[in-house]
């Protein structure tokens, strides 16, 4: 009779844990962009990430601007608004004998995505 109780608790341990460490994989919606440091478009970026790359949320509370993510081994923040849950179209793989004779190396992606950060979206409001 101990061992069974014993065993019960140890499962709803396991079962709450394991709801709380629930992991979803987000998709990067933009041609370019820099997972920060922090909660800020003017934080460090820790690495550049491009369209289509997979994201690790944990957790997460959407009512926020910004979202924590994982990418390998890189933790950071990104915004909300550039990962969708459906695998994107890229433009990089739509046309890709275009995007390869731009000849883009690290540093331009970097800009690129720097550029990404800093663009004000918004919806046009009819009066």
């Amino acid at each position: 009779m101990n061992y069974i109780f014993i065993f019960l608790t140890f499962f709803i341990v396991l079962s709450v844990n394991a709801r709380e460490n629930k992991v979803d994989i987000f998709y990067y919606n933009s041609i370019f962009g820099n997972i920060h440091q922090n909660k800020s478009d003017y934080s460090s970026a820790i690495t550049t990430i491009s369209c289509g790359q997979l994201l690790k949320i944990k957790n997460h509370n959407w009512e926020t601007q910004w979202v924590h993510v994982q990418s390998g081994p890189y933790k950071g923040y990104i915004k909300s608004d550039y990962i969708s849950k459906e695998e994107p179209v890229c433009f990089q793989d739509k046309y890709p004998k275009f995007f390869e004779s731009l000849d883009i190396d690290i540093s331009d992606t970097y800009y690129w995505g720097r550029l990404y950060d800093l663009y004000l979206t918004s919806k046009q409001v009819v009066l």
